[in-house]
């Protein structure tokens, strides 16, 4: 089958019509010139002509000839090898994340990389194709939606540069599911991401959700445009800790994969008139902490503290890390518990430990207060900057309503489940399935399960703020964590929502949005009924990262670039105009929304990490916005695991180098441009051959020979 991938060429062919249509119509003028001897030329005369004509036709037939061969080389003649002859609708998907930027001398960066391939897939439309393009970060922005001609685009995927956000691949099938819905009678539906394929890019969940009744499987191919051998050390986290005596210090944390150590220095700016700094050795999977005392009588009012790593690497926006220092006070945190039981037997006995444990140690500053739950009461709630909820059965409804407006106002919640849990509750008055992403419970309560053989978590995603540092072997023994029970939920997580790590094929451990706060969904107990995750060495390190996640967008006010901002307002008041200023120096202006009694700013999502600073009514105070940590790893996805979630689709990951030959034929097909470029060439010669050899004004031998015996008939006339 003989195909073309840019078939609006041809019509350069009706260029040839140009010099027969000069012909036909030019005027003809012919102007008699006297000559003594013209009657010894007049035998010769037709002869002449003749051989004028026959060499204006070869001529033309040459030139033209040429020219088809360039215009059909231009059309991209592809014959064989191609899977169908039925139009395509293609969706091309471009990361644009934090790791897309990784750049190492004289090579390109997978985003330069993937840019070239989607502008060759571009112009491989065929005639009846329709391509889409997207570029995806932690959110997905449509280029284009899919149209037969996408080339007017192709400035702006030229100009697609890398954000700060992490990868989220999922949420371009979000956006492309609709269209796919509602496919083109006799049309293949094709989606290919131009990625360097993190792992933590991908969720089954988003996979299975996108393929879930689409009336046709797309074909999808993974091109992998990453670098291999990738190196990369990064702030994974800061924050102020008790240093004892009544002073403070702030703890730095730094990770680092590749395959040697690297030496580094930490530098910590705004804690005084000079920088502090500490040089280090960044040891491949081994994460480090740090510590810098803040001087005696320093003001942490409104301060911020700017932690980088020098000299910078290959991978320059997590070397950098933003902490609000003002925000540095103990952390209110109410933990409810199921009633009855005596010491350990209690459901929050191991929550409670761990976080005694953290206050007593001087890492975190803590008030904690332990109820069970009939004796809670809505102002402890509206008095917690956290609150943990260990298997609660339920809750009287004016404490859950003050749980609910205390969380969207920015407090943060983490519940953890167990055999005490009330489905009935949960699903009533925590879940509202027809409003699920404003809901403090994400998926609605099914009922538990408990396997033949206890189960290991899967799909953990180590990168995430909340879990970094989990996967070191000595500080950490998450991987060993074994789970006896665990619940079944209906419905699948929101398209805010982050399933962190999966038990059994169910969400073990899900982020959720709402408001201005986070619920963090724990599919397993607080204690040791369901699972050995309390008696191992993580679980202690990871109730620390609960409280430093849950409380981010209250009393520490960071965010992650990409996120949407939600803060509350003290002391505002009705008219008072909100303005916060941008670390490059500009102007944003947020919307400003009464939820219960606390005013909340919101903005819909913020790029650029640094300091920003809102001002309203004469106060103000800052907030930090820090690039994603995730892609740090650098970690490629499986492309065997991969190929399991999108099954039954057709699926395939291929290299960059192999996808640059042809992305949009299979094996076995000819591309026959090159053909034509090489006809052209011999035409060329040819023609430039002939113009010299016949034509009479550049070799006048060629009509000597024509005329060389008319002077000898001359001299025998009469």
């Amino acid at each position: 089958m003989l195909t073309f991938l840019a078939p609006a060429a041809l019509a350069g062919s009706l260029l040839l019509a140009i010099p027969v249509v000069v012909h036909l119509f030019k005027p003809r003028k012919m102007r008699p010139t006297p000559f003594s001897s013209l009657r010894f030329l007049r035998a010769t005369q037709h002869r002449l002509s003749r051989r004028v004509q026959w060499h204006q036709l070869l001529l033309f037939l040459l030139r033209a000839g040429f020219v088809l061969a360039l215009v059909v080389a231009l059309a991209r003649p592809w014959v064989g090898g191609r899977e169908s002859a039925r139009p395509v609708d293609r969706y091309v998907v471009v990361d644009v994340s934090r790791s897309m930027g990784y750049r190492v001398p004289d090579r390109p960066t997978p985003l330069e990389r993937a840019k070239a391939l989607a502008a060759d897939l571009v112009a491989a439309n065929r005639t009846g194709d329709r391509t889409a393009i997207l570029f995806t970060g932690s959110s997905t922005r449509l280029v284009t939606p899919p149209t037969p001609d996408p080339r007017p685009f192709l400035p702006t995927l030229n100009a697609a540069e890398p954000t700060a956000t992490d990868t989220r691949l999922g949420s371009a099938l979000r956006i492309i599911r609709p269209f796919a819905m509602h496919p083109r009678d006799g049309a293949d539906v094709e989606v290919v991401f131009l990625t360097d394929n993190p792992r933590a890019g991908w969720q089954a969940a988003d996979v299975s959700a996108f393929l879930a009744g689409l009336p046709v499987l797309p074909r999808v191919k993974v091109i992998d445009v990453g670098l291999a051998g990738g190196q990369n050390g990064w702030v994974s986290g800061a924050r102020l800790v008790d240093a004892g005596t009544g002073r403070k210090a702030l703890r730095v944390e730094v990770g680092s994969v590749g395959d040697a150590a690297k030496e580094r220095t930490v530098r910590v700016g705004g804690l005084g008139p000079d920088d502090l700094s500490r040089a280090l050795t960044l040891e491949p999977g081994r994460p480090l902490a740090v510590t810098f005392p803040v001087p005696p009588g320093f003001d942490l009012n409104g301060k911020t503290a700017h932690v980088r790593l020098d000299p910078p690497d290959a991978l320059p926006g997590d070397d950098e890390f933003f902490v609000p220092l003002d925000s540095a006070g103990a952390l209110r945190v109410l933990i409810v518990e199921a009633p009855g039981g005596m010491g350990a037997e209690r459901s929050g006995f191991h929550l409670r430990l761990a976080v005694e444990a953290l206050a007593e140690d001087g890492s975190r500053p803590v008030a904690l207060t332990v109820r069970p739950a009939p004796d809670a009461t809505e102002a402890d709630v509206r008095a917690a900057d956290v609150i943990l909820l260990a298997a609660v059965p339920d809750l009287a409804d004016p404490v859950a309503a003050a749980l609910r407006e205390r969380v969207r106002g920015g407090a943060g919640l983490a519940v953890f489940l167990g055999d005490a849990v009330r489905s009935p509750f949960y699903n009533a008055k925590l879940h509202d399935p027809l409003n699920p992403a404003e809901s403090l419970l994400p998926l609605a309560l099914k009922a538990p399960e408990t396997p033949p053989e206890a189960v290991p978590l899967t799909d953990v995603r180590l990168a995430h703020p909340l879990l970094a540092g989990q996967g070191d072997p000595v500080l950490g023994d998450l991987a060993a964590a074994r789970f006896r029970t665990f619940y079944r939920f209906n419905g699948t997580p929101a398209a805010g929502d982050t399933v962190l790590a999966r038990v059994g094929g169910e969400a073990a451990i899900l982020d959720h949005p709402v408001g201005s706060g986070r619920v963090l969904l724990f599919n397993a107990t607080a204690n040791d009924d369901w699972g050995t995750l309390p008696r191992g060495r993580s679980f202690v390190p990871l109730v620390d990262r609960v409280l430093t996640y849950l409380s981010a967008g209250g009393v520490r006010r960071s965010f992650e670039a990409g996120e949407p901002v939600s803060l509350p307002l003290p002391d505002f008041s009705a008219g008072e105009v909100v303005r916060v200023r941008t670390p490059s120096g500009g102007t944003l202006s947020p919307t400003v929304a009464a939820v219960g009694r606390q005013s909340l700013l919101r903005i819909p999502e913020v790029a650029e990490p640094g300091v920003y600073v809102v001002e309203y009514g004469g106060k103000s105070f800052p907030f930090a916005v820090n690039a994603g940590r995730e892609d740090a790893l650098l970690a490629p996805a499986d492309a065997a695991t991969l190929a399991a979630w999108w099954s039954p689709a057709k699926f395939d990951v291929t290299p960059a180098d192999d996808a640059a030959r042809e992305l949009t034929a299979d094996a076995g097909g000819v591309a026959l441009w090159p053909w034509f470029v090489g006809l052209a060439i011999p035409l060329l010669l040819l023609e430039t051959y002939l113009v010299h050899r016949l034509c009479p004004r550049v070799t006048p031998a060629g009509a000597t020979m024509i005329v060389r015996r008319a002077p000898q008939e001359a001299d025998r006339a009469p």
